[in-house]
């Protein structure tokens, strides 16, 4: 924490690992989605979901085109005290991932640091305030460790003297238990004992007199506010990590990041709103300058298509490319970055899905890929090495535009409206042939070799395709031309729209009654 209130850094690239990607199917990602209804279902995956581990890569500008990179790696875990006792789920699959690059659970569950965010905060606050942390019946403290420590007590000080102490060895049981929890509970318990703790962290039990003992309580009543406060800053953890990167207003730098900065919100701001609008409008407010690599690299695509650089979008293959002897040659003056003192383990070694190297790998990409920007259309003889203030015009476009897959959008917007859709027209799909039924996961089947598909089942007899891009949506219209079993065509919301179907059917009926009702009623009678 001291290491990174320290720097003066330009960018701060984060990425996180979490316990699950997807709760059930229907959080599950499809091309059908808009920018509000891919919220929803994300916002279901990180109110159950946890963070297991978040990276911050802090870039600090040496000098010219040179940085050093302080890359910081954290395992969280939620403390389970007093009435706070978080609940979150994980997926088989996601673990089963982490295994694979070597995540250490010990660490995550042992050694992870705790976080609130300000609702649980003001939470807690109360329940301190208050003195209710542990009136409850439901303890989130191991009960038989708490009742071992106090029958030691009580069979030592039937047979104590004032002024004798007691100590209590603190091993890992013990541990468990926090500080203010075995303060709290014994002071309760033994109206004739005081606690402390010495100068060497050992636990001290004092058997004091009645008189001892109230004169201890009204000087400890000063301290207690020190106390709650310390126990607060212990429970805030993490928080007060991302607080800084709050007040320092810095640039955060992920990949395909939607993801993790709802979970950051979620678990170190606030509960995430209803819509995602005001998401967009709250997340914009506390980072107002966000660059996501993912976007980034997907829209510069053909512009450096002859660099051969972005053959691939994922993260650690960007970074494998511009990091490389070809990726640095093709702009002259590629920044030039260093790992800082007490981050050698990455020099030597890569480590993807360590969110603390990934991180360091985005924030890479990022500037890497702001340089090649900068200085591609200056003639080499004539390129310089640049600041990074030369290379902000250049970003611009990309600033707080959020990568979205597997949508009906490519990015979100965070600070305005979000694009106008540019994926291919929905495909209608409807039985040839009476007697054949249509099943979504055959259609996916028929269709998936020509690129990525969804399949929206209608009905018995008609479904809806969404592809991927135009090129699949033109070969699946040229090869399924005279199936023998289904028709494709191009969605019309006029011909195959059921409820723009019924709604004319209804108007067309209306309007004759109209028209029959007012050409009887100018009939005169006969």
């Amino acid at each position: 924490m001291c290491t990174f209130t320290g720097l003066y850094f330009l960018i701060s690239a984060i990425d996180t690992e979490f316990t699950g990607l997807q709760l059930d199917e229907t959080t599950k990602a499809s091309l059908f989605d808009t920018s509000d209804e891919r919220y929803v279902k994300l916002k279901k995956n990180v109110s159950e979901f946890t963070m297991s581990q978040i990276g911050i890569s802090a870039f600090v500008n040496k000098e010219s085109y040179r940085y050093e990179a302080h890359t910081f790696n954290f395992y969280l875990f939620p403390t389970a005290f007093g009435s706070f006792d978080v609940r979150f789920k994980c997926q088989a699959s996601s673990l089963s991932f982490l295994c694979r690059y070597n995540f250490d659970f010990n660490k995550f569950v042992y050694d992870g640091v705790s976080y609130l965010n300000r609702d649980e905060e003001l939470k807690l606050k109360e329940h301190l305030a208050k003195n209710t942390m542990f009136s409850g019946l439901e303890r989130e403290v191991d009960e038989e460790v708490l009742q071992k420590i106090c029958s030691d007590i009580a069979e030592w000080f039937v047979k104590s003297q004032v002024g004798e102490v007691f100590l209590i060895e603190l091993d890992q049981n013990t541990r468990e238990i926090k500080d203010y929890v075995l303060h709290t509970e014994i002071r309760n318990r033994f109206p004739n004992v005081w606690t402390h703790k010495d100068q060497l962290g050992k636990f001290i039990v004092e058997h004091v007199s009645s008189k001892q003992r109230r004169e201890l309580q009204d000087i400890d009543s000063s301290n207690r506010l020190e106390q709650e406060e310390k126990l607060l800053q212990t429970m805030l953890g993490f928080t007060k990590v991302f607080r800084l990167l709050q007040d320092y207003n810095k640039i955060v730098v992920g990949h395909n990041m939607l993801t993790d900065l709802m979970l950051m919100f979620e678990k170190f701001h606030k509960p995430l709103p209803e819509s995602f609008s005001e998401f967009k409008k709250e997340v914009h407010q506390i980072l107002p300058r966000i660059y996501d690599t993912k976007h980034m690299s997907a829209t510069i695509r053909k512009e450096l298509e002859e660099t051969g650089l972005l053959e691939y979008t994922s993260l650690q293959k960007l970074y494998q490319a511009f990091s490389s002897d070809v990726g640095l040659q093709v702009v002259l003056f590629s920044p030039e970055i260093h790992h800082a003192a007490g981050c050698e383990r990455y020099i030597k070694n890569d480590v993807p899905h360590e969110a603390g190297f990934d991180a360091f790998m985005c924030g890479s990409v990022f500037l890497y890929i702001a340089h090649i920007l900068s200085c591609r259309t200056i003639r080499s003889t004539e390129i310089q090495a640049c600041s990074f203030t030369d290379y902000v015009p250049h970003l611009k476009r990309f600033l707080n535009k959020i990568n979205i897959i597997r949508a009906t959008i490519n990015h979100v917007t965070l600070d305005g409206n979000d694009p106008i859709s540019q994926r291919p027209q929905i495909l209608f799909v409807r039985v040839r042939k009476n007697g054949f039924r249509l099943k979504s996961n055959q259609l996916a089947q028929w269709f998936s070799s020509y690129g990525t598909v969804d399949v929206k089942l209608q009905s018995n007899n008609t479904a809806l395709v969404a592809t991927g891009n135009f090129g699949c949506a033109r070969q699946i219209l040229r090869c399924f031309k005279g199936h023998d079993r289904i028709v494709v065509s191009k969605y019309n919301v006029w011909k195959h729209s059921r409820l723009v179907r019924a709604v004319l059917w209804s108007a067309v009926v209306l309007s004759s009654g109209i028209c029959m009702v007012t050409l009887l009623s100018s009939l005169e009678p006969s």
